[in-house]
């Protein structure tokens, strides 16, 4: 087996480590080149970032103020970034406040078992010297909230839980507050026109307008858009309102403040280049509206998206750049979309291969009467039968099924062709001969 190119004993490397911890409270610190999960200074050996972690709070006595500058140096030192080092700061929160206040049932299974069942609490009073732990403990859960992975926040609102349970006030200055990172105005703005609130540590954007004109509009997306610029959640939910707010002409799409905001916006040409910058801002591979079901998820940008790509054929250029983002094992809200696209565009050379796109963007998407017409032209059928090679016969079959429903491998359909079409689509769906 190859020798490690880092090290990992602390025993005996005390020097060298201490070494590290100056250099990353200096800034003088770097990832490891070779490694994923090391660091590096000077010529000096590199070194397991968990080894640092483990020692800098082997020598460190807990300072909120030290241990919050030094893991957010350490963040943008680590090439994994937050997730480089978020397994030892769980430990640590379990060995130093879970452990104290909470009776462990099981040391084998997870850090903690919140739910679905709680611990018993042991009968210890809260220690105020305790404080200072807590806002820690908000501050990792934000960590989750802004850099892990979207399902990580379930990590963040079970910190979250933990503090709120042993210090309310704590807590509330949390939901009210943020982590208090961002500078002020970029989390609150107020004027005559609206009030735009955001809170970093739970995700949210709350924008209350008191008007819909295009000026209003403009400040809203300035105000989330800047947001968006730092290290704002990248899963997060919009909470729009607005006195004459109208959702997208959409059917069946979910109501929600993103789809009130952009479809109020998109009304306005002067600021479709804002809402274009928000998608480049927001558009991120499994991250998710907060605020939506699970059933109904949307990554971030999709009302943007409908918005634009609905208004002008001049925006399908950034309905592509979207599906070639959309997770489709997760996401089904744009089968809604699908529709109105269709209803919207018909089916020519350029709407043909946005459509399959549509279709092909989740599994089994839905079969609607109105797109049949559309391929009941000689035209139209040759699209699909040029497009038939690209695909594998199971996968054709979805495709298939999602326009013309489920006839399209029966007889049964020829009633919707004249007989020269009828064959030509008899060459559609016909299988290829080494799967027969």
């Amino acid at each position: 087996m190859a020798e490690k190119e880092y090290l990992i004993e602390i025993s005996g490397n005390e020097p060298l480590l201490e070494r590290y911890i100056s250099a990353i409270e200096n800034n003088n610190c770097k990832a490891d080149a070779t490694s994923y999960c090391a660091y590096s200074i000077d010529a000096s050996p590199s070194f397991l970032n968990s080894s640092v972690v483990e020692y800098f709070f082997q020598i460190k006595s807990f300072n909120l103020e030290i241990y919050q500058d030094f893991f957010e140096k350490l963040r943008k030192i680590d090439a994994s970034g937050f997730g480089g080092f978020s397994y030892d700061l769980k430990n640590w929160i379990r060995e130093n406040v879970i452990k104290k206040y909470y009776e462990i049932t099981n040391e084998n299974e997870g850090f903690f078992e919140l739910y679905p069942t709680k611990p018993f609490r042991n009968k210890i009073q809260f220690d105020n010297q305790d404080l200072d732990k807590l806002k820690f403990i908000c501050y990792v859960a934000t960590c989750y909230m802004k850099f892990g992975a979207s399902y990580e926040s379930v990590t963040a609102n079970e910190y979250f839980e933990i503090v709120n349970e042993l210090d309310a006030e704590v807590f509330q200055q949390f939901k009210q507050n943020g982590s208090q990172q961002f500078d002020k105005q970029l989390t609150f703005f107020q004027d005559k026109d609206l009030l735009c609130q955001a809170n970093d540590a739970f995700a949210t954007i709350a924008i209350s307008a008191k008007n819909d004109h295009e000026e209003t509009y403009c400040k809203a997306l300035n105000f989330i858009n800047n947001l968006l610029k730092m290290d704002f959640p990248r899963s997060f939910s919009i909470e729009f309102v607005s006195p004459h707010q109208q959702a997208l002409n959409i059917e069946n799409l979910q109501l929600c403040g993103q789809n009130y905001l952009f479809s109020g916006a998109v009304k306005y040409p002067q600021l479709h280049p804002q809402i274009i910058e928000y998608i480049n801002l927001s558009l991120k591979e499994h991250e998710w509206y907060s605020n939506l079901e699970a059933e109904d998820c949307a990554i971030p940008s999709t009302f943007a998206v409908f918005a634009l790509a609905i208004k002008d054929r001049k925006y399908l250029n950034v309905l592509e750049q979207y599906l070639n983002v959309v997770d489709d094992g997760h996401q089904s809200i744009q089968q809604h979309f699908t529709v109105a696209f269709v209803k919207k565009y018909g089916i020519d050379q350029q709407t043909f291969p946005l459509f399959l796109k549509l279709i092909r963007s989740m599994q089994e998407h839905p079969s609607n009467p109105d797109y049949i017409q559309h391929f009941q032209k000689a035209q139209n059928l040759q699209f699909l039968l040029d497009a038939k090679p690209h695909f594998d016969d199971w996968e054709w079959s979805y495709v298939l099924y999602s326009i013309f429903g489920k006839d399209s491998d029966s007889d049964l359909l020829a009633v919707k062709f004249c007989p020269e079409l009828w064959q030509v689509y008899l060459k559609i769906r016909e299988k290829r001969a080494e799967d027969l």
